[in-house]
C-alpha cells in the first residue's frame, strides 16, 4: 500500500473557528455571545468552513503532484486482463470430413448473476476439428522395465492424473509353454521340461517366475528345480484352465522375468530350439467323469447302486474314464468302497468290457463286486463311444448270468364272494335260489352256505353238480340247516400270488480310478516381449526374452484414424504439482528437459516437429503440428492404431510431470471481442490530435494503421501494408504505428502514439516529440483490437457452450476446465505502489526488495511474493571483533590456515560456524510465489515458476543462488461446538460457518482485512471466536479447538496457513 503524503494544512474545522475567534477578539472589539448566536459568530463559522474546504483541496496537492510525477515517468494503469479457457469442439455424429472452426469464433456463457449480458469468449486461432480420436495412451519406462496404461485417465473416463514418463506395471517378458496331452491330465506330479538351445544354462540366472492360469488370473507356482541336463522339474502342479494366447487356445505354463533391465545376463540371453515335456503318470483316487446305470446317470457324491436297486439280467454299470489318461499300455485299477456287501446266487457272472468304437470287447470276468479290480497294460485301449448321449472312453460291467438275492415264487389264495340267497329246498341235494343261478354260478363250482344260529355264523361248503334255471343240484346231500330259506350263498374263487424275488444289490460308497503310464511330447511355445508375440521360426528357434526396444522414457498416444495433412491441435491438461513437491528447497536451475516427438510410419518412427505450449509438460497448453502424409497404422501395445510418441531424451524435470486429459479438437479462447478496421477519423495534420475508439477497455495487442501517400523507406517492410488494384497499381499504403507510454523519448520522425486503454483515447505527437499523422480522409484506423476482460470471465467448467454462429459439421462446444486469469483494471492505489518501485529498481534486481518487486512484473499471474534468505550469523557473533579480521600483510591465507591460527581466541566456535554458513549458503535467495487462485492452497505451475525464475535471473547478479518455489504449508482445522439461536435452518448455518472459516483462512484473500495472511503468521483462537460469533443464527460458541501439524510458534518465515476440513457441531 502506498504511503500517504503529509497534509499541508492539518487543522480541523473546530481549530480554525477557535483561531479565527481569537484573532477577531485581538484585532476588534467583538466578543462572542453567550449563546453564540450573534452575527459575528456566524460569519466566523462560515469563514472557517470555507477555509477548511480550501485546506482540503490544498492537502490534495501533494497527491496530485505525485500522480503527475508518476505520469511523467511513464506510469500507466494496467488494463483489464481477459480470462482464458480451452474450448473443445465436437463434430456432428457421422460427419464425413473434418470441420474447420475459424479464428475469432465466438462462444458465450450464460449471464453472470445480476447481469443481462452473455459472457462472450473468442477463439484465438483457427482449429481443424478432426474425426480422429484418442483411443489409447501408454507410458514406457525402460530403465525400470515398467509401463502404464493411462487410457482411462487421458480420455477422461477416470478423473485422475498419471505420470507422463513413469510406469506402474512390469512389462511382460514371458515364455508360454503348452503340452496339450500332459496338461490335460487331472493331476501333474514330477513333470519335467527339457530345454534345448543356446545359452539355456543361463536360465537359473534369469530369476524366472512361473505361473498357470486358474480361470480368472495367473497364479504363481513354486519355482522348479533346474539341473545340469537343462531340465526343469515341477512337483504337484495344479490343474490348468485353457486360455487363448495369441489366437491359440490351450493350457499354458508361463515363465516371465520381473525386470529384464536389472538382469545380470541381459546381453547373453538364451535362445531355444526345442522344448520337450515328460511325465510319469501314477494318478490315483480319481473320481470318474461319469457313471451310468443302464441309461440313468448316477450321483457319485452319494452312495449309489451300480446295477440299480433290483439288478436283472443284462443290467449294465458304465464308468466314464478320463480322456487324458487313456494311453497305450495304460494300467487301470478300479477301487470300490462298499457300503453293503451283497448276497448273490452262485451262478452270478459279471462281464467287464471296453468299446473299440464299434463293439464291446470282454476284458475280464468276476462273480461279484470286489474291492479292487485291475486291468494291467491294456494293449487294445478303448476308443470313444457314445452312451446316453455322452461321448467318452467307457468301461462297463454287465450281469450275464445269475443275480443278487433270491428267485421269485407263486402262491394261491381262496376267496368267497356272495352271489345269491336260498329261496326254498326241493330235495336233499337241491335248492332254489332267488334269480337265475347260471348268471353267477357254473357246474363244479364250490359254494359256501352261511346262516346264523344262536347269534353265531355257521357255514358249510358243497360242490355243484348241475344247474337248471334257479335250481342248484349238489353232488352231496345238504344238511337241514343248510337248506333253510334265507341262507346266503358264497362262491369260492382262487387267486394266484407271485412272490417277487428278494434283491440284495451292491451299494457303493465311493469309486476311485487309478492310472499308470509314461507320457512324452514335444511342447508348443511362444514368447511375448514388448507387447508383441513371437512364434518359433521354421527351425523352431525362438529367443524367449528380449529387452525393451525403447531407450528413453516415452509417452505413446494412439488414434483410431489418420489425421489429414493439416494443422492438428492437441491440448494437454497438466496437473499442478502438489504442495509437498514444490515446498522442497531444490535449486530450480537444472538441465532443461528435452522432449522428442515422433510419429509412426510404414518404415519406422520419424521425427515430428511440434509447437509445444506446455514447455515440456510444465503447464497445460496446446501442442500443434502439421500431420505428416505418411502417418501410418502400426501395432503396438497389442493395438492397431495410428501412434504418436514423445521421448524424454535428456535433461531433468524439477517435478515429474503428471497429466490428466489429452484432448483433441481443443483451442484457446479469451473473454474478449475482436474488432477490425475500425476507422477512428481523419487527420488534419495538426499537433496533439486525439481520437477515441468506439469500444473500451482496449486489451493488449492492438494494431493502429495510418494511411500515407507513399511507402516509407526508413521503416521495416513488415510494418507496411500495400493495397493494389487489378493491374498492380498501388491504391493504398497503410503503415503500422507504435504505441509508447509517453512522447518524452520520441523524435519528430517517430510514428508513435499513446493509448489510454480504459477510455480508448488515442493521442498523437506534436511534430517535435512524435510524428503528426499526415493529412487524409478516414486515414486513421485500428486495424485490430480486442475489448473485454475482467473478473466476470472467470467462470466454472461446462458453462461455455453457446455457439454464436453456425459452423458446418460442428455439433457442440464445451469448456472442460474453468476459465481463469480474468482481472479488473489495476487500481490507482496499486499504481502508486508499483511505479515508484519500478523507478527504484530500474528493471534490475540488486536488493531483496528488487527481487520481490520484479517477481510481480514477471507475470500477471503472480499474486503474492516472499523473499527468504538463510540465517548466516551465529548467536553471540560480532563482526567488529578485531581478533577475526584478516591480516593485511597476509590477505591470501586459506580458511583452513586462518582457523588454525584463531583456535585459541574466545568465541572461536561462533566465528567458525558463521564463516562455514557463509561459504555454504551465502548468496542463497529463496523466492516464494503464489498465483491468483480461489483454491485453499494456491499452487504455482512449474511454468510460472520457470517464467519468474528466468525473468529474475536475467536481471540479477550471476552469483545469486536463486530458488524459486512454493511456500511450505500449515493446515489449520477448527473443531467447534456451537449453540444456535434456533434449530431451524441448522444445515444452512453449518455450511455458513464452514464457508466463513474457509474464507477467513484463505492465504490470499483471508484475514480481518481480507488481504491474506502473512508468512509465518498463525491465527489466534480469538479470531475464530469473533468470526463464528458474528454469523447470524449463532447464539454463542461453547467450545473451540484448533488442529495443526506444527505449533504456531514454530512456523517458519516461508510457511503459510490454509484452511483444512472443519468440524462444527450444533448443540441445543
Amino acid at each position: 500500500m502506498a504511503s500517504l503524503p503529509p497534509k499541508i494544512d492539518q487543522r480541523t474545522y473546530e481549530k480554525i473557528v477557535e483561531q479565527t475567534e481569537k484573532l477577531a477578539q485581538q484585532f476588534t472589539h467583538w466578543k462572542p455571545g453567550i449563546e453564540k448566536t450573534d452575527a459575528g459568530g456566524a460569519l466566523i463559522r462560515i469563514f472557517a468552513r470555507m477555509v477548511k474546504l480550501i485546506g482540503n483541496r490544498l492537502n490534495q496537492v501533494p497527491e496530485k503532484n505525485f500522480l503527475a510525477f508518476l505520469d511523467l515517468i511513464g506510469g500507466q494503469l494496467k488494463p483489464p486482463q481477459a480470462a482464458k479457457v480451452p474450448l473443445t469442439f465436437y463434430l456432428a455424429e457421422g460427419s464425413p470430413v473434418d470441420g474447420l472452426v475459424p479464428a475469432r469464433t465466438q462462444v458465450s456463457a450464460p449471464p453472470a448473476e445480476g447481469s443481462d449480458e452473455e459472457i462472450v469468449f473468442e477463439t484465438d486461432r483457427e482449429l481443424v476439428v478432426t474425426t480422429a480420436q484418442l483411443q489409447a495412451v501408454f507410458v514406457i519406462e525402460p530403465g525400470e522395465d515398467k509401463y502404464s496404461n493411462c487410457t482411462l485417465e487421458a480420455t477422461g473416463q477416470k478423473d485422475a492424473a498419471f505420470l507422463a514418463f513413469e510406469g506402474n506395471q512390469a512389462i511382460e517378458h514371458s515364455l508360454y509353454i503348452s503340452c496339450p496331452e500332459i496338461f490335460s491330465l487331472p493331476e501333474l506330479t514330477n513333470f519335467q521340461l527339457i530345454i534345448s538351445g543356446d545359452n539355456v544354462n543361463q536360465f537359473p540366472n534369469l530369476q524366472l517366475n512361473w505361473f498357470y492360469w486358474n480361470g480368472s488370473k495367473w497364479e504363481e507356482i513354486e519355482t522348479p528345480d533346474f539341473d545340469s541336463n537343462n531340465q526343469f522339474t515341477f512337483s504337484n502342479l495344479p490343474i490348468f484352465t485353457p486360455l487363448e494366447i495369441n489366437g491359440q487356445q490351450a493350457k499354458w505354463l508361463r515363465a516371465n522375468i520381473a525386470n529384464i533391465a536389472n538382469t545380470s545376463i541381459s546381453n547373453n540371453l538364451p535362445q531355444i530350439t526345442n522344448i520337450q515335456g515328460k511325465i510319469d503318470i501314477n494318478q490315483s483316487n480319481l473320481i470318474p467323469e461319469a457313471c451310468l446305470f443302464n441309461n440313468s446317470p448316477l450321483d457319485l457324491t452319494k452312495d449309489f447302486y451300480p446295477f440299480g436297486e433290483q439288478p436283472e439280467l443284462n443290467d449294465t454299470f458304465y464308468i466314464a474314464l478320463h480322456d487324458s489318461f487313456i494311453k497305450p499300455n495304460v494300467a487301470i485299477t478300479i477301487n470300490f468302497e462298499l457300503t453293503h456287501q451283497p448276497v448273490n446266487t452262485e451262478d452270478l457272472k459279471i462281464i467287464w468290457e471296453i468299446c473299440n468304437g464299434q463293439e464291446w470287447l470282454k476284458i475280464a470276468e468276476s462273480n461279484n463286486i470286489q474291492a479292487q479290480l485291475q486291468f494291467p497294460n491294456l494293449e487294445n485301449i478303448p476308443l470313444p463311444s457314445t452312451v446316453n448321449g455322452e461321448n467318452c472312453y467307457w468301461i462297463r460291467a454287465r450281469i450275464a448270468q445269475g443275480y443278487f438275492g433270491q428267485a421269485s415264487k407263486i402262491r394261491k389264495y381262496p376267496i368267497y364272494n356272495e352271489v345269491a340267497i336260498v329261496n326254498s329246498s326241493s330235495s336233499n341235494n337241491k335248492i332254489n335260489i332267488l334269480g337265475s343261478a347260471s348268471d353267477f354260478l357254473s357246474n363244479n363250482d364250490i359254494v359256501r352256505l352261511v346262516w346264523i344260529e344262536n347269534n353265531t355264523e355257521k357255514r358249510e361248503e358243497y360242490e355243484i353238480k348241475n344247474i337248471q334255471g334257479s335250481t342248484l343240484e349238489f353232488k352231496t346231500d345238504l344238511s337241514s340247516k343248510a337248506k333253510q330259506k334265507g341262507n346266503k350263498i358264497f362262491r369260492r374263487d382262487a387267486i394266484t400270488e407271485t412272490i417277487p424275488p428278494t434283491y440284495d444289490p451292491p451299494l457303493i460308497k465311493s469309486l476311485k480310478l487309478k492310472y499308470k503310464f509314461e507320457l512324452e511330447e514335444y511342447s508348443r511355445y511362444l514368447a511375448k516381449n514388448n507387447f508383441n508375440y513371437s512364434s518359433p521360426n521354421p527351425n523352431n528357434n525362438i529367443q524367449p526374452f528380449t529387452k525393451v526396444l525403447d531407450t528413453n522414457p516415452t509417452l505413446y498416444l494412439g488414434f483410431d484414424k489418420s489425421f489429414e495433412n493439416k494443422t492438428v491441435t492437441l491440448y494437454a491438461q497438466v496437473e499442478t504439482p502438489s504442495p509437498s513437491e514444490l515446498s522442497v528447497d531444490i535449486p530450480s536451475e537444472t538441465v532443461k528437459s528435452e522432449l522428442i516427438w515422433e510419429y509412426s510410419s510404414n518404415s519406422n518412427w520419424k521425427p515430428l516437429g511440434v509447437q509445444d505450449e506446455t514447455q515440456a509438460f510444465s503447464q497445460s497448453g496446446l501442442i500443434q503440428f502439421i500431420a505428416p502424409a505418411d502417418f501410418s497404422e502400426i501395432e503396438t501395445f497389442e493395438k492397431q492404431l495410428y501412434w504418436l510418441r514423445v521421448r524424454w531424451k535428456n535433461g531433468n524435470f524439477r517435478v515429474k510431470p503428471r497429466l490428466r486429459r489429452i484432448l483433441t479438437n481443443t483451442t484457446w479462447a479469451i473473454q474478449a471481442i475482436s474488432l477490425q478496421k475500425e476507422i477512428l477519423g481523419s487527420s488534419n495534420s495538426e499537433a496533439n490530435q486525439v481520437f477515441i475508439a468506439n469500444n473500451s477497455p482496449i486489451l493488449w495487442g492492438q494494431q493502429l494503421d495510418i494511411q500515407e501517400q507513399q511507402i516509407p523507406l526508413e521503416i521495416e517492410s513488415d510494418t507496411v501494408k500495400v493495397v493494389k488494384d487489378d493491374v498492380g497499381e498501388i491504391e493504398e499504403v497503410w503503415v503500422l504505428w507504435q504505441e509508447v507510454p509517453d512522447f518524452y523519448g520520441s523524435r519528430s520522425n517517430h510514428r508513435h502514439y499513446t493509448l489510454d486503454r480504459q477510455t480508448g483515447e488515442i493521442r498523437f505527437g506534436d511534430g517535435r516529440a512524435g510524428m503528426i499523422p499526415p493529412r487524409g480522409r478516414n486515414n486513421i484506423r485500428l486495424s485490430f483490437y480486442r475489448t473485454g476482460g475482467g473478473k466476470q470471465g472467470n467462470i466454472s467448467s461446462e458453462t461455455i457452450s453457446q455457439l454464436k454462429t453456425t459452423i458446418p459439421y460442428i455439433d457442440k462446444v464445451i469448456n472442460l476446465e474453468p476459465s481463469a486469469g480474468g482481472a479488473e483494471q489495476e487500481t490507482l492505489e496499486r499504481l502508486k505502489t508499483r511505479v515508484p518501485k519500478q523507478l527504484r529498481h530500474r528493471d534490475r534486481a540488486v536488493t531483496l526488495e528488487d527481487i520481490e518487486d520484479l517477481a510481480y512484473e514477471a507475470s500477471t499471474d503472480v499474486a503474492r511474493v516472499k523473499v527468504v534468505t538463510p540465517d548466516l550469523i551465529t548467536a553471540n557473533f560480532s563482526s567488529l571483533n578485531e581478533n577475526f579480521w584478516l591480516d593485511p600483510n597476509n590477505p591470501d591465507i586459506s580458511f583452513e590456515d586462518f582457523f588454525k591460527q584463531k583456535e585459541s581466541i574466545p568465541k572461536y566456535d561462533e566465528f567458525k560456524q558463521t564463516v562455514e554458513k557463509i561459504n555454504e549458503r551465502g548468496g542463497q535467495v529463496k523466492l516464494i510465489i503464489l498465483p491468483y487462485s480461489s483454491k485453499h492452497q494456491p499452487i504455482p505451475s512449474l511454468a510460472l515458476l520457470k517464467q519468474v525464475e528466468t525473468y529474475i535471473r536475467f536481471r540479477c547478479e550471476p552469483t545469486v543462488d536463486l530458488i524459486v518455489t512454493a511456500p511450505k504449508w500449515q493446515e489449520v482445522t477448527v473443531n467447534a461446538t456451537i449453540n444456535p439461536v434456533s434449530l431451524q435452518g441448522a444445515d444452512m448455518l453449518l455450511n455458513t460457518i464452514k464457508q466463513s472459516l474457509e474464507t477467513f483462512l484463505h492465504p490470499l484473500t483471508g484475514g480481518k482485512q481480507k488481504k491474506g495472511w502473512q508468512f509465518g503468521r498463525y491465527p489466534r483462537k480469538s479470531d475464530f471466536y469473533a468470526i463464528i460469533q458474528s454469523i447470524p443464527g449463532v447464539n454463542y460458541v461453547e467450545s473451540l479447538e484448533t488442529e495443526e501439524t506444527e505449533t504456531n510458534s514454530s512456523l517458519s518465515a516461508d510457511t503459510l496457513i490454509y484452511s483444512g476440513n472443519h468440524t462444527i457441531n450444533l448443540k441445543s
